[in-house]
């Protein structure tokens, strides 16, 4: 029961973050365990343009992300949204504490992660696409960690970016629920 409840709040956490694409959502996690979880769709990190921009605006907004992750100071943090999984390394770089426990590679420019810093580091992490499906074929995939909260708890986590309502709500919605099928077939 309470590894479910666990669950529940991470992935309301992770729900949290679909909203408003300008900051990020903070929730805590277990409030037992005192850890505070952080979901975030970045915008086409880094640059805020699906071409990524000029490099100053590349850099600008990896500025402005590390800016906010300090401020909000996550023990786990979910990130939406990456055109370029290399530039999470300048994260790692400015904020040494955090690591990058999983990073997905799916086909196409939006990615997903999963950082961490102790006391909730991640012991087991990987990335699955999602498959086609009956009715639809979803983009993407998700991101899953596992963290230790005590010898006896264990906090699951996803991170996961579905399929965005561009292209009408009829030809999306289907899309997005095969998404949350297979997201809830690998709880």
């Amino acid at each position: 029961m309470t590894r479910r409840v666990t669950l529940i709040l991470a992935l309301c956490a992770l729900f949290a973050g679909c909203g408003d694409k300008g900051k990020p959502a903070s929730e805590s996690a277990a409030e037992s365990s005192g850890l505070k979880v952080t979901a975030w769709n970045l915008q086409w990190f880094p640059g805020k343009t699906p071409s990524g921009g000029s490099a100053a605006e590349q850099t600008a907004h990896v500025s402005a992300v590390i800016s906010e992750l300090k401020a909000i100071d996550a023990d786990i943090v979910l990130l939406q949204e990456i055109r370029d999984p290399a530039a999470l390394q300048e994260i790692i770089k400015a904020i040494p504490e955090y690591s990058l426990d999983v990073v997905s590679d799916f086909r196409g420019n939006l990615e997903v992660a999963i950082l961490s810093r102790a006391p909730a580091k991640a012991t087991e992490g990987f990335m699955q696409a999602f498959e086609d499906g009956a009715e639809a074929n979803p983009p993407r995939g998700f991101a899953y960690a596992t963290v230790m909260l005590t010898d006896e708890s264990v906090l699951a986590v996803y991170s996961v970016h579905l399929k965005s309502n561009s292209g009408g709500i009829e030809e999306t919605t289907p899309k997005r629920e095969e998404s949350a099928r297979q997201l809830i077939a690998h709880l």
